[in-house]
């Protein structure tokens, strides 16, 4: 599948983070900063890394980050927060699902709100790449429905995957879950952020 950055421009990108702040923002903000704070000094890759949001925990903990998205718009606003925040970060245009690094090169990954806007190949191929480039541990936030892959509510990502799915492309990309935490628990679908390591 081919993504495109264009849905995130204008005032789309300039009031992402304030649109979209409650509940679940904070969990996720939350559980990052947790998972960041047990691997201090290392190299994480964010991706999308959108507006930079936890660029203060990568300071906190003395890490050098990556990010990359693939909205210049968003891009735009992460070097806006980056000028302000004292930590080395390397932001570049890139996607998911052809990661323009070597293998083996991060440290970490992050990667939040994403994997429910692509389709099963593309869910499988952004696991197999992010498997590629990491040595530890890659911390991935998704949707699961509780049966099969289904159709959510209006308003939702366009993809739900099953249990099935997800545990399908964990072992193709070669990794097994470590722990996961449910963010948000609906009658037809948990939001769960899972962090997975080479099996």
């Amino acid at each position: 599948m081919e993504l495109n950055g264009k849905h995130y421009h204008g005032t789309i990108a300039e009031n992402y983070d304030a649109d979209r702040m409650g509940a679940r923002w904070n969990a996720e903000q939350a559980h990052v900063r947790k998972f960041l704070s047990t691997h201090r000094g290392a190299a994480v890759l964010d991706v999308p890394v959108g507006t930079g949001r936890f660029t203060p925990y990568y300071s906190e903990f003395q890490q050098s980050c990556l990010g990359l998205d693939i909205s210049d718009a968003m891009l735009i606003q992460a070097e806006q927060r980056l000028a302000h925040a004292g930590v080395e970060f390397d932001l570049r245009y890139g996607s998911i699902l052809e990661i323009p690094l070597d293998a083996k090169c991060m440290d970490l990954v992050v990667c939040t709100r994403l994997l429910n806007w692509l389709d099963r190949g593309g869910v499988k191929q952004a696991l197999a790449e992010l498997s590629r480039v990491v040595c530890d541990s890659i911390l991935v936030e998704i949707r699961l429905s509780d049966v099969h892959s289904t159709t959510p509510p209006a308003g939702m990502p366009t993809t739900l995957h099953s249990e099935i799915d997800f545990a399908s492309f964990k072992f193709d990309a070669g990794l097994y879950e470590h722990d996961r935490v449910v963010l948000e628990d609906k009658p037809w679908s948990q939001l769960l952020m899972c962090e997975l390591k080479h099996g």
